[in-house]
């Protein structure tokens, strides 16, 4: 039988284990991060000492949720996060079935295939499979793609008119002027878009990786 115990407006609830839940905050903080946080910019996040996140970081490394990269000394994701991640992605019916088609699209382009969703306001690979042949790029599970130079990106800016890809869209776009990329106005992009549209699939041309060229078609559930 659980123990519970009273809230702050009198409602009984169930106990847990403190330390689980303060390593979610850290977790947490990651995955709303566009990338590797430095120990400071991690523990104001989540609401902690940057001692105290520390501790929890070594516990969290140890286990696979988070990682420390050993050029930067930043934390990040790690790989059993990541994992967790896509296989609560394909535990859905869509997505569970258009990854059984991977293989066979696969062996029949010859080319490598991924699959790739949109969670949390960006474009998420969710799955991967390389090419019979050599080739000179591949990209990881969990990998965020842009939405305006990437294959997969360009396809979801293109046909999912939901308003939160507008907005990162529109996010990304003022990103990529401040950058010095390209394209960096809405206006440059449309056209990128007119042509998904007209064709029924977005493609690259060594837009994100130089030499690599990528197509990328929407896939609608029932």
């Amino acid at each position: 039988m659980g123990t519970t115990k009273a809230t702050m407006d009198g409602a009984p609830r169930r106990r847990g284990v403190d330390a689980i839940e303060t390593g979610g905050r850290l977790l947490a903080a990651l995955a709303d991060a566009n990338g590797p946080m430095m120990l400071r910019d991690l523990a104001q996040a989540a609401q902690m000492a940057p001692a105290k996140a520390h501790r929890y970081l070594v516990s969290l490394i140890r286990v696979g949720l988070a990682r420390q990269l050993p050029e930067s000394g930043r934390y990040d994701i790690g790989p059993l996060a990541i994992r967790l991640g896509v296989a609560g992605l394909g535990r859905g019916d869509a997505l569970a079935i258009a990854r059984e088609r991977l293989p066979a699209l696969r062996d029949e382009l010859g080319l490598s295939v991924a699959l790739a969703t949109w969670v949390d306001s960006r474009v998420l690979i969710v799955d991967w499979l390389d090419a019979t042949v050599l080739v000179a790029a591949s990209l990881r599970i969990g990998a965020s793609m842009p939405l305006t130079r990437s294959a997969s990106g360009r396809a979801f800016a293109a046909f999912d008119r939901r308003p939160e890809v507008a907005a990162a869209l529109h996010a990304e776009l003022a990103d990529n002027a401040r950058a010095g990329l390209r394209p960096a106005s809405a206006a440059e992009f449309d056209v990128v878009l007119r042509a998904a549209r007209a064709h029924g699939i977005a493609r690259v041309t060594g837009d994100l990786v130089a030499g690599i060229d990528s197509l990328a078609a929407p896939v609608h559930g029932p």
